[in-house]
């Protein structure tokens, strides 16, 4: 098992390093230190965030600490998830979304919103001999709703919805965001009129 455990976490450590040329092509010199894991992120199980980074700070030893969702076993998505993450390991934590962030994403062929990126064929060209190198992603995707030693989740209490670029933040009921997520309504922002992030 801890041989599993040590291939999967190698194997996203291994693609990690291999994307970093695709950083000096845009003139990045230096990286900051990090290490990629496979676990669920600060919204827990159930919320919305396949991929997330940490900075510094949060670690002990000051390294970023990125993290792929368990639910995602496709070599291609967890590659791209990576790609993003460390987009902003690269731009620095602090810059959210925002326009460091996203010169970062257009080269490496992710598309869509900043926020929710998605791989287009720029990057499944950049990531296929990188694949074609270290082999599948060795990780099975938990999947349904999770059977663990977590007892259930209390139902009435109001869930946290947030612009993670500019922060605005409210909260509502698990019914009525079922029904749809706010937008960002600070004009200022460049995620001006985007779905918020839905916390667990």
């Amino acid at each position: 098992m801890t041989d599993l455990l040590h291939r999967r976490e190698d194997w996203l450590n291994r693609v990690a390093l291999e994307l970093l040329p695709e950083f000096a092509k845009m003139g990045v010199e230096t990286y900051p230190k990090f290490r990629v894991s496979c676990g669920f992120p600060s919204t827990g199980r159930r919320g919305k965030r396949i991929g997330e980074a940490w900075a510094p700070e949060a670690s002990k030893d000051a390294t970023h600490e990125i993290f792929i969702h368990p639910s995602i076993d496709d070599g291609v998505e967890v590659a791209a998830i990576l790609a993003h993450e460390l987009a902003h390991v690269v731009a620095g934590i602090p810059a959210k979304h925002g326009p460091s962030f996203k010169r970062l994403i257009k080269p490496l062929g992710l598309e869509g919103r900043a926020c929710a990126t998605v791989p287009g064929e720029g990057f499944k060209g950049i990531i296929a001999p990188i694949l074609e190198q270290v082999g599948p992603y060795p990780h099975g995707a938990l999947e349904g709703a999770a059977i663990s030693t977590r007892g259930p989740k209390q139902s009435t209490r109001m869930i946290k919805v947030k612009c993670d670029l500019c922060g605005y933040t409210l909260r509502g009921s698990r019914t009525w965001l079922t029904l749809g997520v706010p937008s960002c309504p600070n004009p200022e922002c460049d995620q001006y009129g985007e779905p918020m992030e839905v916390e667990a």
